[in-house]
């Protein structure tokens, strides 16, 4: 299980390194070993908070303080201990630096001082992965005073309880891959630290990438559900709501099976975000999942954290393959120090690449047994392939072999520099206290501790994200490896080359399902049939003016007083006028039009309406004036000039009302969210005209007060005229056209209201509707009867006999005829010949009535006294 107090050292390793390093090495390691035997008498210190050393005497009676390093982490990853080894290499490679002051990597090891005697020797158990064999070996250790530092963790969940046991005894611990945030708490491990930076570094370079290279808005997280997958998805929420960016996340049982992953497929389908984040070590069984539940391929993109080994992803499948569909785009985010071009990478390879044979037979005679099962046995043998890169073996060192080696490097950088006067005994606090609070220049970059978690400062390590990229082998399969693709480093992204995405192409896909928003836009149907109201209206009014001014002379037209009759016309044509700004919107024009649209709407529907209404009242003001006169037997002449003025009066209000609210409270076009889908983004919206302030319903309440007192006082002049048997009279015309403006008005107003916020289309249909029935209303009632009439020919005095009226109604008709006569002509005779002339006629007529009504109250008395004698003739 261990590396037993390691021993026997051979000289040629120690002989070879020179020649590689091109630094003498001035005692072998085995020199060291062999001070933590057990025939070693220990050296008490004075000062009894300084951590124990042991002293021999050998070559010339030297004295030196030994540390011994226990280190502990996982060998085999996926099966494969390649990694492990060469991780370990790193390991004592770092312990060789040190002891022999050795700078051919880190420049710092030349500035310790001579008179620092410490040497490290160490010790190493495979983990395994198991907290139990790492924590039970760690306390064997500690109780033996065999553990001055500890090295290690890889896991987290292994770190954890090994922190807590090093914390307790005050021995200092560095972990070259544990990231938990949990370890952060220094309170609770007051000894821990470590040479890769938190989850909560990498998450946040990670978050980074996504919100400034990927405009990645949700994510979803799967995580194992331990305390290195908790920890790094609390860190990855943590870091996406600084960026803004909404994450859901999915726990995993440790060692899943097929079912409960499926499980767990189906809800991240369910979520509809198609970017995915996944902390797990079950690469194939959660790939092979995603497969089945239809969540890879181009419209997906995966990204994995250091969980998974790169020897994992890059692998040869089926070309073709739903296997080979899956892993094409996917992403891996790792902390590489291990690149070349990289300063101390370059120097640690050169050494690593420079071991030959006899440092080969030295690694393989410390490879840890397993029971009864020899080190080479199980781990399989070093070989000098394993270091020669063009070598079909070579196996890489990778950034745990560098931080392993740093680690070494810093522990001991640390324990001379917080040395006594004799450069043998120093205390683990001052140890721990110098190692964070100082920085070097390792394998593995800038080696700096954050102040605040005591783990690796962030900008002093590389990220990099890497790019599963698809080739094709000699027998036509897909080969993926895994390229660099952006490299963090202080802070900020920088792209090598182009991500590949699962498609094929350099864009991402779409974080979240496309989505069609509704934004309520007028309907082509709606725009064709207000423009076909608008032109019928149009030529209506238009032909209906034209008609009346053609037909000006006609006594038809006189009668009906032709110039109201124009009034009447421009009224409505200015009313459906309203019609064009309300069928357009941000489909068909810009915001400067829409602006002005707004605008001009109620400036339209204010005059139509005005003018409309006015014009009815002055027609039946006037002929009620002409009516009250005659039944008076007075003579009067009401002209044009003399009833135009409420008209005026009615504009006038209208335009200063209209330019007041233009110029303090105008209405403008503004889209408005109406709802928005599960990602809040807009589902529904709707374009209207907004206030610009509160003054608005001022100036509605007056405009509906203006026109709406026209309207009401018209129809009380039509029905005063009710009764006025006049063909031309038009009262019950104008009274039927008048109701039918109100009615559509107050029912489709509230409706129009119902629906304005919600329905674009449907507002603008009602709001035409309105209009266009105001308009068609008014003008086909009142013109129809008067083309009739005048294609017929028919003149006032020939109804008036047709109809047989009263000779006080026919005596009136012929006033008000005479009236309209003096009116258009000024060659026609004075009004005060024809009134009297008039009048003399009536008086004819009233007293022909009296006498007409004595004969017959004569014979209703003869009648009387004939039907009493025939009463009394009787028997």
């Amino acid at each position: 299980m261990t590396l037993a107090k390691v021993a026997g050292f051979l000289a040629v390793f120690c002989q070879g390194l020179p020649t590689v390093i091109g630094r003498p090495v001035d005692q072998p390691m085995v020199y060291y070993d062999n001070f933590v035997s057990d025939r070693l008498t220990k050296i008490t210190p004075s000062n009894e908070s300084l951590s124990f050393a042991k002293k021999a005497v050998y070559n010339n009676n030297e004295t030196h303080g030994i540390c011994n390093i226990f280190s502990s982490f996982l060998m085999t990853w996926d099966g494969n201990p390649d990694k492990g080894k060469a991780d370990l290499v790193g390991l004592m490679m770092g312990v060789h630096h040190f002891n022999n002051r050795n700078s051919a990597v880190v420049k710092d090891l030349e500035d310790i001082d001579d008179k620092c005697k410490i040497r490290f020797t160490l010790d190493f158990v495979d983990s395994e992965g198991d907290p139990k064999i790492a924590t039970n070996a760690l306390s064997r250790a500690i109780g033996k005073d065999e553990a001055c530092v500890v090295v290690g963790a890889a896991y987290s969940s292994v770190s954890i309880p090994m922190a807590v046991i090093s914390g307790i005894n005050s021995v200092p611990q560095l972990s070259h891959a544990s990231t938990s945030t949990e370890l952060d708490d220094h309170k609770n491990y007051p000894f821990f630290s470590r040479l890769v930076p938190s989850d909560a570094g990498v998450a946040d370079a990670m978050v980074k990438y996504f919100a400034e290279s990927i405009k990645m808005s949700h994510i979803c997280i799967v995580y194992v559900s331990n305390s290195y997958g908790i920890s790094y998805a609390k860190a990855i929420q943590n870091a996406a709501y600084k960026y803004s960016i909404q994450t859901q996340a999915f726990a995993l049982p440790s060692n899943p099976d097929e079912d409960t992953m499926l499980q767990l497929i189906q809800h991240l389908k369910q979520t509809n975000i198609r970017y995915f984040v996944a902390v797990t070590f079950d690469f194939e069984i959660l790939m092979a999942s995603a497969i089945t539940g239809g969540i890879v391929g181009p419209d997906y993109f995966w990204m994995f954290t250091d969980s998974i080994a790169v020897s994992t992803l890059e692998k040869i499948v089926e070309k073709g393959s739903s296997e080979a569909t899956a892993r094409m785009g996917i992403g891996r985010i790792y902390v590489t120090p291990d690149r070349p071009g990289v300063k101390g990478y370059d120097k640690y390879l050169a050494v690593y690449n420079g071991i030959g044979e006899e440092e080969v037979a030295y690694f393989n005679s410390k490879l840890p047994a397993q029971g009864d099962i020899k080190g080479v046995e199980y781990y399989g043998n070093f070989t000098t392939d394993f270091f020669n890169p063009k070598s079909e073996n070579y196996q890489a060192p990778d950034s745990c072999a560098l931080y392993l080696y740093d680690s070494v490097i810093a522990l001991g950088i640390a324990a001379c520099k917080s040395a006594g006067t004799d450069g043998i005994f120093f205390s683990s606090r001052s140890q721990y206290d110098y190692f964070s609070t100082n920085s070097f220049e390792g394998a593995s970059g800038t080696i700096g501790i954050d102040p605040v978690t005591f783990s690796r400062a962030v900008n002093s390590v590389r990220f990099s994200i890497f790019n599963s990229v698809e080739a094709y082998t000699s027998e036509g399969k897909s080969k993926f490896t895994m390229e660099s693709s952006s490299t963090f480093y202080n802070g900020t992204w920088n792209q090598k080359s182009p991500f590949i995405y699962a498609d094929g192409s350099k864009f991402p896909p779409p974080n979240l399902p496309p989505t069609v928003v509704n934004k309520n836009f007028i309907n082509t149907t709606v725009f064709v049939t207000g423009l076909v109201m608008f032109i019928i209206i149009s030529v209506l009014s238009i032909g209906f003016a034209s008609y009346t001014i053609y037909n000006i002379e006609h006594g038809v037209m006189k009668a009906a007083q032709p110039h109201f009759l124009c009034l009447l016309c421009i009224g409505t044509l200015v009313l459906g006028c309203t019609i064009i700004p309300l069928i357009f919107d941000d489909k068909r024009s810009n915001q400067q039009f829409l602006n002005h649209k707004c605008m001009s709407i109620p400036w339209l529907v204010s005059i139509g309406y005005g003018t409309i209404f006015s014009t009815f009242f002055i027609k039946t003001w006037r002929l009620n004036r002409l009516f009250d006169n005659a039944e008076a037997l007075r003579r009067i002449a009401v002209k044009k000039k003399d009833v135009i003025g409420p008209f005026f009066v009615v504009l006038a209000l209208n335009i200063i009302t209209l330019t007041v609210w233009t110029i303090r409270s105008p209405l403008f076009y503004q889209r408005q969210i109406i709802s928005k889908d599960e990602f809040d983004r807009v589902a529904e919206s709707n374009g209207s005209c907004v206030k610009t302030n509160g003054e608005w319903p001022i100036y509605v309440t007056l405009l509906g007060l203006i026109n709406f007192s026209v309207l009401v006082f018209a129809n009380i002049q039509a029905f005063r005229a009710r009764k006025i048997e006049l063909d031309f009279s038009e009262s019950q015309f104008l009274f039927i056209a008048m109701i039918c403006t109100i009615q559509v008005t107050f029912i489709g107003i509230p409706l129009n209201y119902i629906v304005a916020d919600t329905n674009n289309s449907a507002s603008c249909f009602m709001s035409i509707i309105i209009i266009f029935v105001s308009c068609a209303a008014n003008l086909l009632l009142i013109f129809v009867p008067k083309i009739k009439y005048c294609h017929e020919n028919r003149s006032v005095r020939g109804i008036m006999i047709q109809k047989k009226p009263s000779k006080v109604t026919e005596t009136f008709l012929k006033l008000t005829h005479d009236v309209q006569e003096v009116s258009v002509g000024s060659n026609m005779r004075s009004s005060s010949h024809i009134q009297d002339e008039h009048v003399n006629q009536i008086k004819k007529l009233e007293k022909l009535n009296e006498s007409k009504d004595t004969e017959i109250a004569d014979l209703k008395m003869k009648n009387l006294d004939l039907e009493n004698t025939i009463q009394r003739s009787k028997p």
